[in-house]
């Protein structure tokens, strides 16, 4: 059986290279804690003015249904204007399991797209109640 020589480096000058290869590594893996950190931090402040703004968001449907002069576009929502308890039930059950799933998720980078997403969506709806009320006061 024949004994081969010279076979590239051997496991010790691997090892030895390698070493200077672990500050690196370590550095990136804090750099990605550092932005999966940032992101969590950024979701979860979206998420408490995505709460923020469904309360005010329900609170002015309750108002807008009372006047008479509002009309609930939502096919799910639509029957339970007429009660509002039924109505912050419901908008309470949706966006506490629309919350658990952002939380579970938090650290991926499409929740906070998915995050961004909505805010902008109820910052748009925010706009579309403060008119309706500038031309209703």
């Amino acid at each position: 059986m024949p004994i081969l020589m010279n076979q590239g480096p051997s496991i010790l000058e691997n090892l030895g290279s390698q070493a200077s290869l672990a500050p690196r590594l370590r550095q990136a893996l804090r750099q990605m804690a550092d932005r999966r950190h940032g992101r969590v931090r950024r979701v979860l402040l979206m998420l408490m003015l995505l709460c923020l703004v469904n309360a005010f968001d329900l609170s002015f449907t309750i108002i807008a249904a009372r006047t008479g002069s509002f009309k609930e576009c939502n096919p799910i929502a639509a029957p339970l204007v007429a009660s509002p308890g039924q109505l912050a039930a419901f908008k309470i059950f949706m966006v506490l399991l629309a919350a658990c799933i952002i939380v579970t998720f938090r650290r991926h980078w499409l929740t906070e797209l998915g995050c961004w997403v909505m805010t902008a969506a109820y910052v748009g709806l925010a706009v579309v109640w403060w008119m309706y009320y500038g031309l209703h006061a």
